[in-house]
């Protein structure tokens, strides 16, 4: 499960760095930070074993974003999304639409979710509350107000000490522009502009639909989290996030007393942060130059460049070496 989230996370923050529909340049800083020591995490890509600074541009109907090992050029005009390995001079271009089911193949190699998982998804309780915190403040030269979000989601699994299940916890503060702010920045203007002739696809709750929206049962739990999460508007200028496991900390305790070598872990932290940080919007120039394949650029099947998103320990491929002409 977590395996295809991370790939689905991954495909989808490509997508959520190329927002807008004008000349628009975005800088933001996406990090997240995992708590305790855990298998695999230090050879995850950016943003997952560290920050990383996001630089997206934009000019019209195309978007042009660098994550990770690949750079992504998004066309909502042609309904395309292209791949690009600098490192091996290889390129995919798929439809949008087929973009992250690339994503979600990748992480399952083809393998379809036993009905045992089917089930125990479909049986997940999500309790969601939000409130506007009354709390301001001015981000850029926007004006911006915090809504915090809380969600309570219940697993049907037997853990120490929680009669009703596993239990985890999610705190989000999100800080968005407030109402007619648009009207006096023209980058936020056209950023809220291309959300909505992409109909919010790219923002934060799109993201979460996304992730979730291949386990069934899942994604109709958290529809009511994506809902909240996305009043106020599309943009995020700030975003904090928190995910709690009360029961974990009990759970390595009774694994430590049958002998297990495991990590320490306090009852009261969280087991993940996850940061974003909006450092800069501006409505400069971008070149048509951004948006061209090289020439001597290989075409590459869609599926070997989706696997560079995955680390090689998970199941990822490694840069391929530069081609030969």
């Amino acid at each position: 499960m977590f395996r295809r989230m991370f790939t689905r996370c991954s495909g989808v923050l490509l997508l959520l760095a190329t927002a807008a529909s004008a000349d628009v340049t975005i800088r933001q800083t996406m990090e997240f930070q995992f708590k305790m020591p855990m298998p695999g995490v230090q050879a995850l890509p950016a943003p997952f074993n560290g920050p990383i600074q996001v630089v997206s541009r934009v000019k019209g109907d195309r978007a042009y974003s660098s994550f990770g090992p690949l750079i992504s050029i998004t066309d909502s005009a042609k309904n395309e999304v292209t791949l690009i390995d600098e490192k091996g001079k290889r390129y995919a271009t798929t439809v949008l639409s087929d973009y992250l089911a690339q994503m979600q193949k990748t992480a399952t190699g083809g393998a379809d979710m036993p009905e045992q998982v089917k089930q125990l998804l479909a049986n997940i309780k999500v309790e969601v509350t939000s409130t506007d915190t009354g709390r301001s403040e001015r981000i850029l030269g926007i004006d911006a107000a915090e809504r915090e979000v809380e969600f309570h989601m219940t697993i049907p699994l037997p853990v120490p000490g929680q009669e009703k299940g596993l239990e985890i916890v999610g705190k989000f503060q999100i800080w968005k522009p407030k109402a007619g702010q648009e009207d006096k920045v023209a980058a936020l203007a056209e950023l809220e502009k291309y959300y909505a002739h992409a109909g919010g696809f790219g923002d934060s709750s799109a993201m979460l639909r996304q992730m979730f929206s291949s386990m069934p049962g899942l994604g109709d739990n958290l529809k009511k989290l994506t809902e909240e999460m996305g009043k106020g508007g599309h943009t995020n200028l700030r975003m904090h996030g928190a995910i709690f496991m009360p029961g974990l900390a009990a759970m390595m305790a009774q694994a430590k007393a049958s002998g297990a070598n495991v990590p320490d872990f306090p009852a009261d932290g969280p087991l993940m942060e996850i940061r974003m940080e909006m450092s800069e919007v501006n409505t400069d120039a971008v070149p048509d130059s951004l948006f061209a394949i090289p020439a001597d650029y290989q075409q590459a099947p869609i599926e070997d460049l989706a696997k560079m998103m995955m680390p090689a320990g998970m199941g990822g491929a490694k840069p391929a070496a530069p081609a030969k002409q």
